[in-house]
């Protein structure tokens, strides 16, 4: 695994279900 790339798929995520709140 990229650590990078999971980093930013985490972030991209926590960005969505903040957004859906």
């Amino acid at each position: 695994w990229d650590t990078d790339f999971a980093t930013e798929a985490y972030r991209q995520h926590v960005k969505v279900l903040a957004q859906r709140q």
